[in-house]
C-alpha cells in the first residue's frame, strides 16, 4: 500500500491537503476505520512540528465509505486541513517564505488482521511542498 500527498495548498486560512492511497495488488483492501493513527497532516519548518489539523473525532466520516475499499483497482483519496498554527507561527508566516515548509501527512499501516492481532502498528508517511499539484 502506498501513501502519496498529490495536494498541498495554502489557502490563507490553512493548508489544503489531499491524500492518496494505492496499491500495486488488485485484491489489496483498505478495512477502515484506521487502527492507531488515522490520517494526520502536519506542517513542518526547517524539520519541526509548526502547525497540525484539528483532531478528528471517533473514526472520522470516512470510516465507512472506505471499509472493504479496493485500493489496488481505484486509489482511495480524501482531504484534510492544517488549520492549527503553534504559538509563534501563523499562516501568514508560511506565505511568506513557504520554502521553509513541508507537508507531511502519516497514518498506521493497515493490518491483515483484526486490530487486537496487531502487537505494533508501524506508521506510513508522505511528504509534499507547499503549492504542490500532481
Amino acid at each position: 500500500m502506498y501513501l502519496t500527498l498529490p495536494r498541498a495548498e495554502l489557502d490563507g486560512t490553512g493548508i489544503a491537503v489531499t491524500y492518496r492511497i494505492t496499491a500495486k495488488d488488485p485484491a489489496e483492501m483498505l478495512t477502515l476505520p484506521f487502527i492507531g493513527v488515522p490520517p494526520t497532516a502536519l506542517l513542518l519548518k526547517d524539520g519541526k512540528i509548526v502547525a497540525t489539523q484539528t483532531p478528528h473525532r471517533g473514526d472520522g466520516p470516512t470510516a465507512t465509505v472506505a471499509l472493504d475499499y479496493r485500493v489496488g483497482e481505484e486509489p482511495y483519496e480524501e482531504h484534510l486541513t492544517i488549520d492549527r498554527a503553534c504559538p509563534g507561527t501563523s499562516f501568514k508566516d508560511v506565505a511568506t517564505d513557504p520554502g521553509r515548509y513541508r507537508v507531511v501527512t502519516v497514518m498506521s499501516v493497515q493490518g491483515a488482521g483484526m486490530p487486537e492481532d496487531m502487537k505494533t502498528v508501524p506508521l506510513v508517511q508522505a511528504s509534499a511542498a507547499l503549492g504542490v499539484t500532481a
